[in-house]
């Protein structure tokens, strides 16, 4: 879900949520599979075992505007550790019930892999399970939901009702923004959006922020067993990428990355984010030859494959930008004549609802981003 600060003033504006909400009425629908009416349906995620006792809750919510994150949880001998904690305290409580189906172990850690309330805000469900559970955040990270967090959710709660109640009312008189009727996908999405968000503000009254206890810089290492081996869990920031700091946890016996945003299917999402440092970040996590990554949205992936498409089209997108600004260009010049036809076509295809989501979620964000970041920022020394 794209809810980002400007990064000129850092002051939040849930304008990218709205303006998204606004656009997903236009999205023409395309099937999907596991369409459900509600995005905290019993099978509104599937549990996928990745590895001896590490497991993927992957949402299997229709593309839509409000979406809970993927989560996972990493059993060891005395504890379980989880990534992320979806939109909703309800949504949260769901996984919760499901890992509990799987180990008796209590959850001792959350991580929580940037500020984004589809990855924080069941931080609370998690404590309310678990009481004494440590939430543990990259420190960029901890300082952003202190602040940027707790206006962004502010704002969202002002303005979002009013961009739900037009999706409601298209619902209700089964219409598109054209005049056309509703197809069940396009249904199924517009549901999703309006259940989710519904739910996020009806448990806004109640709703207490939970808040990292436990920060690091660059790197931090949980040492554990699991079946009598050694369990290693590696958490890592390399630096800015989709948020100013991003979290990936990997587990190297296993080689299973969980990578939050910074990988994102069916598109990137890139308000606001940071590609010419994302870059260097998807170098990093290439270079650590995983075997399975786990994406902050989307299905589990069994190769570097896509990966590899983001970090190409950031490239992609970092030179156009570098060479409209030395050809006199303004960003809107850069936004009209930039349009990255060949990644269009390899990550959207002919599905005519990922090529809109490209457009809105993906290029004119990034472009927008890119030609603000031309020069490089000084990297603080001393970082490996």
């Amino acid at each position: 879900m794209p809810r980002f600060a400007p990064r000129t003033s850092r002051i939040v504006r849930a304008a990218a949520l709205i303006s998204g909400m606004m656009a997903l009425l236009a999205l023409p629908a395309t099937p999907h599979a596991a369409a459900q009416a509600q995005g905290t349906s019993p099978d509104s995620f599937v549990v996928r075992r990745v590895a001896d006792g590490v497991y993927a809750f992957v949402r299997r919510e229709p593309p839509a505007m409000a979406l809970n994150s993927n989560s996972v949880a990493i059993v060891t001998d005395s504890d379980v550790i989880v990534v992320d904690a979806e939109f909703t305290a309800a949504a949260a409580r769901g996984v919760i019930a499901a890992l509990r189906r799987i180990t008796s172990k209590p959850v001792t850690y959350v991580v929580n892999t940037h500020w984004h309330d589809d990855h924080t805000a069941g931080d609370r469900a998690y404590l309310d399970a678990f009481p004494g559970v440590h939430v543990i955040a990259q420190r960029n990270t901890a300082n952003a939901m202190r602040t940027i967090a707790v206006a962004n959710r502010k704002v969202q709660l002002e303005q979002g009702p009013a961009a739900v109640a037009r999706i409601r009312h298209l619902v209700d008189v089964d219409s598109t923004v054209a005049g056309g009727r509703l197809s069940a996908p396009e249904r199924a999405s517009y549901l999703t959006t309006i259940a989710l968000f519904d739910e996020y503000v009806h448990e806004a009254p109640t709703f207490r922020a939970v808040f990292p206890d436990i920060t690091f810089d660059d790197t931090l290492t949980l040492s554990r067993t699991f079946a009598g081996r050694a369990r290693t869990i590696e958490l890592h920031y390399y630096g800015r990428g989709n948020t100013d700091g991003d979290a990936v946890v990997f587990l190297p016996r296993e080689r299973i990355l969980v990578a939050g945003d910074l990988v994102v299917a069916p598109v990137p999402l890139c308000f606001n984010s940071h590609p010419r440092e994302w870059i260097a970040v998807l170098n990093r996590l290439l270079a650590l030859r995983p075997a399975v990554i786990v994406p902050g949205h989307g299905p589990v992936m069994t190769d570097v494959t896509y990966t590899t498409r983001v970090r190409d089209l950031l490239v992609a997108a970092v030179a156009s930008a570098d060479s409209a600004r030395a050809r006199g260009l303004t960003l809107p010049q850069t936004r009209a004549a930039v349009q990255l036809a060949p990644f269009r076509a390899r990550f959207a295809g002919s599905d005519p609802l990922v090529n809109a989501l490209w457009s809105s979620w993906t290029l004119q964000p990034l472009l927008t981003a890119a030609y603000a970041d031309t020069l490089p920022l000084a990297r603080p020394t001393g970082r490996r």
